[in-house]
């Protein structure tokens, strides 16, 4: 008859091995990790799309600053005369 601690010492380490196995590959260490992504070219279609939401963002972000007041401009580090500035640039231009 075999001793109770060397059921239990088995099957801890098979449980063990059980998790390991459950991981993904990149967790293990031994492993070297994977190669990164190349990144496609963008198609025109991409690109345009990507550059309107550019723009969308832009307005977006310039109503958003001018719906401030100087209390909160003040609180973001901005000086009016900034704002202004900023505001008057046409959406086209970072």
């Amino acid at each position: 008859m075999r001793p109770y601690y060397f059921d239990f010492d088995q099957i801890q380490t098979s449980r063990a091995k059980a998790i390991a196995l459950a991981r993904p590959l990149a967790w293990h260490r031994s492993l070297p990790p994977p190669p990164p992504r190349r990144k496609r070219p963008l198609g025109l279609w991409s690109a345009a799309v990507a550059l309107c939401r550019a723009w969308r963002k832009r307005i977006r972000d310039r109503r958003a600053l001018a719906a401030l007041d100087t209390r909160m401009q003040r609180d973001i580090g901005v000086t009016p005369s900034e704002v202004a500035h900023e505001i008057d640039k046409p959406f086209w231009r970072a």
